[in-house]
């Protein structure tokens, strides 16, 4: 990958204009599945994969749309993942069931905001990222009548960050030597330097419930379909703010005694740490363990949705289909969809406190009010 910027920017005038040079990148995969027939209606299944994927080039530049520099560490992210299922029928009741894991190693995810200490805008960077995806889904289908049925969904799953990501933090006209400074932090005891990181371990991926359930009932007869279906959501986290989970910028501990164990005791309890974050260490400088702040968890919600449609033939294979659909037919406004922590400051850069806490209150992504649409085809 290359980039090539065609005009020259004033907050970067010396890593604009031209091209950036190459980075190259070789990547594959495969897969591995197996079936196996039990008979009457009824299969085990398991399936396996690996891949080696190069990274994203929106995410492979400090600040794509302003300067060529490459971030650093740049690498394939290597994906491994397997699932373990039954497919099965029992006269009118048919389903699936199925366990999966995914691992992501080594991948790059980038953020960019506008920060009010420094006023000007930020780009941060996260590389080595690592992930863990698994969970259980099942879907059940009831036959009643040839029109009537009854379909049963659901998943559980977790989705989250297993390591603390190396940073890279970049001010908007920053040079290339500055940067490098400014993305390494001290060790509290013995004052080394160390890599600048994202305590993110723990973290879930936020945007999608890790839980949801939907029961559904459809009905046919003489070409009308009816479908109503209640929906239910859970465990949607808010989107972590990774600059308030920088290294430097969480407190770090030193031991303030032993127990009677002899096991170093720190002044913030661990109820503490689970709720604000903090790295620990001990009286050698030696890394313990990181606290993440705690991650927001939005409450579940019902969803009630409903469709009614007709399918109408016409001589000579035309034909026209009518489909009304309602959502949220309860209108519940308070089920949250998703979100984030928010980046700015509490301070302005004087020092005087904001009137507004941006820390303390994130950006939320509701569900839509009632809604419902209208879709009328004609097939000719």
């Amino acid at each position: 990958m290359e980039r090539e910027g065609l005009m020259r920017n004033g907050r970067a005038a010396d890593n604009s204009f031209g091209k950036s040079g190459k980075a190259s990148f070789l990547g594959g995969g495969g897969k591995f599945a197996l079936n196996y027939r039990l008979g009457a209606g009824n299969d085990l299944f398991a399936g396996m994969s690996a891949e080696s994927n190069a990274p994203l080039a929106r995410n492979s530049f400090i600040a794509p749309r302003m300067q060529n520099n490459f971030v650093d560490n740049l690498t394939n992210e290597e994906v491994f993942g397997g699932e373990l299922g039954w497919k099965f029928r029992f006269g009118p009741v048919s389903g699936i069931v199925k366990g999966y894991y995914t691992r992501f190693n080594n991948g790059v995810e980038q953020t960019a905001f506008y920060n009010d200490a420094e006023e000007r805008f930020t780009y941060l960077t996260m590389t080595g990222v690592d992930r863990e995806h698994y969970g259980v889904e099942a879907s059940i289908n009831w036959q009643v009548t040839s029109k009537l049925s009854f379909n049963l969904m659901g998943t559980y799953g977790e989705a989250k960050y297993v390591n603390n990501p190396l940073a890279q933090l970049a001010y908007e006209g920053m040079d290339a030597a500055t940067i490098q400074d400014l993305n390494i932090w001290a060790n509290p005891v013995t004052g080394a330097n160390m890599p600048l990181r994202v305590i993110a371990e723990g973290m879930r991926v936020s945007g999608t419930p890790l839980t949801a359930v939907s029961l559904a009932a459809n009905y046919n007869t003489n070409g009308w379909f009816f479908e109503l279906a209640l929906n239910y959501y859970d465990r949607v986290y808010v989107g972590f703010s990774q600059y308030n989970r920088l290294s430097n910028v969480l407190a770090s501990y030193t031991p303030n005694g032993v127990d009677v164990n002899g096991n170093d005791t720190y002044l913030p309890t661990k109820q503490e740490l689970e709720t604000n974050g903090g790295i620990l260490f001990d009286d050698k400088g030696n890394y313990v363990k990181a606290y993440s702040p705690e991650q927001e968890k939005f409450d579940g919600g019902f969803m009630l949705d409903a469709s009614i449609g007709k399918f109408i033939r016409l001589k000579k294979g035309k034909s026209i289909s009518i489909n009304l659909s309602l959502q949220n037919i309860t209108n519940n406004r308070n089920l949250r969809t998703g979100g984030y922590e928010q980046n700015r400051g509490d301070y302005y850069n004087t020092g005087e406190k904001r009137a507004y806490v941006f820390s303390k209150n994130s950006k939320y992504y509701y569900a839509n009010a009632i809604n419902g649409f209208l879709n009328i085809g004609f097939k000719f």
